[in-house]
């Protein structure tokens, strides 16, 4: 009796820890402590208020089953970048409607890609998800276009509102918008590390579960209202709208960065320039010579042509229309270049003011004028240009050395004449980046914070890429 006892109580052990065994199995695994039934009101609201700016469930047309590969073919042919899927479009249209085509039998891994396919490929590679049929290639394809198509006001770049900027300004507008865009640039590189991590953990726990638990349910009911049995399509669609808003504000930031880093560095380069020209001209010891003038940022205007300079010294000597560049050896510098649009613009110098020259000093011609080109900084330059290019510290003493043409009575003259007819220095327009920026905040960079926010709250399985 005690025998059957004993047996009977080993009998229940084991037919109990089977039974638990056996249900702790078959519930959705998870990478976290059990979560509350159902979503909390914030993620709720969240994702509705996502549903209403990518229509993911109201707009994407009909039942996503009977999406037809032959009717996507004509509209986005030219948009489908990727071989497998072209060649499952054009040579096997039919083979779209079959829920259980792989793509990989009948194309190559190399060919099948992560970024236009929602999932990775292979067991091989240690990675635990199936591979997409063709099929549903085909309705993560339409998720992508469909949400390209329809979002595109938020998608669209920024307005760059120009502004009309004097050198002096563009400066200030530039050290002002510093901190603004050394900001951009942070935001820059977390939009680029930002991993679809948790988005493909989603996809994995929709991929897993025969019978979606509440969370899931709920979130596909806000997002898919009117086909909630696609509860994988919901983490799809979310994917897919998140690697979307990461390549838009990439390409947008990038912009930005790069063009207010470029204009920076010129900007420096010819502040620097000028202020080294400038320094040199004025310099007191020994004190400039009579008759010696100097116009910074000279421009004149004739029919609808200009040549503006960074200065124009009027001496005793002749006139000298004056270039200003720094090259500290960062980037190729062609001084021979430079100094030949030199000798251009002081022709046009010339045919402006030629009247009056030959009226006060007949029979000189263009001889009076004489382009330089002032090169600042630690680079070495060669050239073999007729135009005088020199070191700024070098400007003055050459042009004092020259034998008198003046005297200092036309000089005074030519100075009224020269500043009267030169017009207003020209000005440069930059982009406003506070405005371009405060348009990303509020749009796609703040979209991009939500899906990422949406997709943490949502339930997941865990999942691990391979390296490398």
């Amino acid at each position: 009796m005690v025998t059957f006892v004993i047996a009977a109580l080993v009998l229940l052990l084991v037919l109990g820890g089977a039974a638990a065994g056996f249900f702790l199995l078959r519930g959705p695994r998870t990478d976290s402590p059990p979560r509350p039934e159902g979503l909390t009101p914030e993620t709720r609201k969240r994702l509705s208020e996502m549903a209403r700016r990518c229509d993911l469930g109201r707009e994407i047309v009909g039942d996503l089953s009977q999406v037809d590969g032959s009717a996507l073919w004509p509209e986005y042919r030219d948009r489908i970048t990727d071989r497998a899927q072209q060649r499952c479009l054009a040579e096997n249209l039919d083979g779209c409607m079959s829920k259980r085509f792989p793509l990989r039998k009948k194309y190559s891994s190399s060919e099948y890609r992560e970024d236009t396919a929602s999932l990775p490929t292979a067991r091989s590679e240690a990675l635990p998800f199936k591979p997409l049929s063709v099929h549903n290639t085909i309705k993560t394809l339409y998720i992508r276009f469909y949400l390209e198509d329809h979002n595109r006001e938020l998608l669209a770049p920024p307005v760059y509102t120009p502004m009309v900027l004097t050198l002096e300004q563009q400066a200030a507008y530039l050290e002002q918008v510093r901190p603004l865009m050394s900001q951009a640039s942070g935001i820059l590189q977390q939009v680029k590390d930002a991993s679809d991590e948790d988005f493909l953990k989603v996809i994995y726990a929709a991929w897993s579960m025969g019978r979606p638990n509440k969370e899931m349910k709920e979130a596909t009911l806000l997002l898919f209202p009117d086909n909630p049995g696609d509860h994988f399509f919901l983490s799809v669609a979310m994917r897919q709208w998140f690697l979307l808003l990461q390549r838009t504000l990439t390409g947008y930031l990038s912009w930005l960065v790069e063009d207010y880093d470029q204009r920076r560095r010129g900007l420096v380069n010819r502040v620097r320039a000028v202020e080294a020209l400038r320094k040199a001209l004025e310099k007191k010891q020994p004190p400039p010579p009579p008759g010696f003038r100097v116009i910074y940022h000279y421009r004149v205007v004739k029919e609808r042509r200009s040549a503006e300079w960074d200065a124009l010294v009027i001496s005793t000597t002749g006139i000298y229309p004056v270039e200003a560049r720094y090259f500290g050896g960062e980037e190729a510098f062609f001084a021979d270049t430079v100094a030949s649009e030199g000798l251009m613009r002081a022709m046009f110098l010339w045919d402006y003011f030629s009247p009056a020259l030959e009226k006060m000093i007949p029979g000189k011609g263009s001889d009076v004028i004489h382009p330089i080109l002032s090169v600042a900084g630690k680079a070495p330059f060669q050239h073999t240009s007729p135009c005088s290019i020199l070191r700024p510290e070098s400007v003055r003493d050459l042009i004092t050395s020259r034998a008198d043409i003046f005297t200092e009575e036309q000089v005074d003259e030519l100075f009224q004449v020269f500043r009267s007819q030169g017009a207003k220095a020209s000005a440069n327009a930059l982009p406003d980046y506070g405005a371009a920026m405060e348009q990303l905040d509020k749009g796609a960079l703040k979209e991009f914070r939500r899906v990422r926010k949406a997709a943490e709250s949502l339930p997941h399985r865990t999942y691990h890429k391979a390296a490398g």
